[in-house]
C-alpha cells in the first residue's frame, strides 16, 4: 500500500510518525473520512471544508491547498488500483511534535492520508438486512462538533456491539443524539416527515446532503431534538455516514423498523448522487 506522509508519497512500511507526535500523545488533531467512486472522492470540498474549520478550531496550521489536496488523493487512488473500484479514503491532521503538552507551536504538522479498497458488497448485505442499534449512556460532549482525534468514546461504545452491523446510539439527558460512527434520522410515515437531532451532535456530511436531498424531494424534515421515548412512535430509521451511505435500522433497542421505507431513502440518495457526481 502506497501512502502519503508530510509531502510524500511513500510505502506504508515506511511510513513512520514520531512517538512524540500530539496525535499519538493528546489526541491534538483532527480527521475526515471520504468515499471515492471509481477514482473521484466524494464531495471532497465539504470534507475539506469541516477539517480546515476543526484545525482552525485547534490552531493548526495546514501546509496545503485544496487543490494539493485533491493531487495527492488522485495520485493515492492511481498508485493503489483504485481508480476503478469504491476506496475509502482517510486525511489525518495532527499538530505535529512539540516540546511539551503546553507548546502549542509545533515546527510542522502530521499529514497522512491512506486510501483501501470498499467492500461493497458487504455493504450492500447490510443495507439490506438493516442495522441492529441500541442505546447507549454517552455523548462525544465538548467539542462534539469537530471531528478530533478523541475517538475513545465511540470505541468504549463500539466495544458493546455484539457484531459488525451493530451500532451504538449515544444518548444524553434522555435526547437521542448521533450514532458511534453516524447520524441518526427517524421518519413518520403517518404525518410524513423526518426528524434528525440538532445539538450536541457532529453534522455529517452525508448528513447535510441527505437532507437537502430530502428537502427537493418533498419531504420535510425537521432538525430538533429527539427523546428517546417518542423514537417508539415512528415507522423508521435510519442511519448514515460518507462510507456507508444511507442504511436502514432494522431494530432499536426493543423496537422493530420498517426496513422498505429506509430503502426508499436510499433510492433518493442514489438519484441526486449521480447528479452530484
Amino acid at each position: 500500500m502506497i501512502v502519503f506522509l508530510n509531502g510524500a508519497l511513500i510505502d506504508a512500511k515506511e511510513a513512520f510518525i514520531s512517538p512524540f507526535d500530539r496525535g499519538f500523545l493528546y489526541g491534538d488533531g483532527v480527521f475526515e473520512t471520504i468515499r471515492a467512486y471509481k477514482g473521484e472522492p466524494f464531495l471532497l470540498q465539504q470534507h475539506l471544508r469541516r477539517l480546515r474549520h476543526g484545525l482552525n478550531e485547534m490552531n493548526i496550521q495546514l501546509p496545503y491547498n485544496d487543490t494539493e489536496i485533491y493531487h495527492w488523493i488522485k495520485e493515492l487512488l492511481l498508485k493503489n488500483h483504485l481508480l476503478e473500484n469504491d476506496a475509502y479514503i482517510r486525511i489525518t491532521v495532527s499538530r505535529g511534535v512539540t516540546r511539551d503538552l503546553r507548546d502549542f507551536c509545533s515546527a510542522l504538522p502530521t499529514i497522512f492520508i491512506y486510501s483501501k479498497p470498499i467492500d461493497v458488497e458487504r455493504l450492500l448485505s447490510r443495507k439490506n438486512e438493516g442495522v441492529r442499534a441500541f442505546f447507549v449512556p454517552f455523548c462525544r460532549g465538548y467539542l462534539a462538533e469537530l471531528k478530533h482525534l478523541g475517538y475513545i468514546v465511540s470505541l468504549k461504545a463500539l466495544l458493546e456491539a455484539e457484531n459488525v452491523n451493530d451500532e451504538p446510539i449515544f444518548t444524553d439527558n434522555g435526547k437521542v443524539l448521533e450514532g458511534a460512527t453516524s447520524n441518526i434520522f427517524f421518519y413518520d410515515s403517518k404525518k410524513g416527515y423526518v426528524v434528525t437531532p440538532k445539538k450536541g451532535i457532529l453534522e455529517g456530511v452525508m448528513r447535510n446532503l441527505l437532507i437537502n436531498f430530502m428537502k427537493k424531494e418533498g419531504l420535510v424534515v425537521e432538525e430538533r431534538d429527539v427523546l428517546k421515548e417518542e423514537t417508539e412512535n415512528f415507522s423508521s430509521a435510519f442511519i448514515t455516514n460518507s462510507i456507508v451511505e444511507v442504511i436502514g435500522i432494522a431494530q432499536l433497542d426493543d423496537k422493530r423498523y420498517s426496513l422498505e421505507e429506509a430503502k426508499k431513502v436510499n433510492q433518493i440518495f442514489e438519484k441526486y448522487k449521480s447528479y452530484v457526481e
